[in-house]
């Protein structure tokens, strides 16, 4: 016969096994809400940069040309966020021609990446990185990419979500 004593450990046990199931489902869910917000917003700059890439363009009749990777460095001297390709000639050209001629008040950062360091920057494992990426090999097209967290393994280095622009 079961007593009274173990009849409310037994529904104490039953209560915490809830309890911890119930939190779990509620951190399962806050992570994929909170996911699809970094998407949102990634979609959102991405166009915000697309908008702005084709004002510079009906200025200067082509786009940056040049690779460029966003990456996070308080040491660069126009913009703690900026975007580079690594090397000395782009690693201004795609801020100045956005940022510096006005089409944009700053580069976006990913939401992900927003604290800093570049060490993971979309391009250098692109399947998984978060990030922003620009290229553009004869200023007449482009391509803007990053990795939603929500749509699945990147093709290409490019990113698992692009935008296309110019003449192809």
């Amino acid at each position: 016969m079961i007593n009274f004593k173990d009849k409310i450990i037994w529904s104490l046990i039953i209560l915490l096994i809830l309890f911890a199931i119930g939190l779990s489902l509620v951190i399962i869910i806050k992570m994929g809400t909170e996911k699809g917000a970094r998407d949102t917003e990634r979609i959102q700059e991405l166009k915000q940069v697309q908008s702005a890439l084709e004002s510079y363009y009906k200025q200067a009749k082509l786009y940056p040309q040049g690779t460029f990777f966003s990456i996070w460095d308080s040491n660069y001297s126009h913009n703690t966020n900026y975007w580079s390709g690594g090397e000395e000639p782009w690693s201004t050209a795609f801020y100045d021609a956005l940022v510096g001629n006005g089409y944009l008040d700053s580069l976006p950062l990913d939401p992900a990446n927003s604290e800093g360091g570049d060490e993971n920057y979309l391009g250098d494992a692109p399947v998984t990185d978060q990030g922003y990426i620009y290229w553009s090999d004869n200023g007449q097209h482009y391509i803007l990419g990053t990795n939603l967290e929500k749509g699945g393994v990147s093709p290409d280095n490019w990113g698992n979500y692009q935008i296309k622009g110019g003449k192809w």
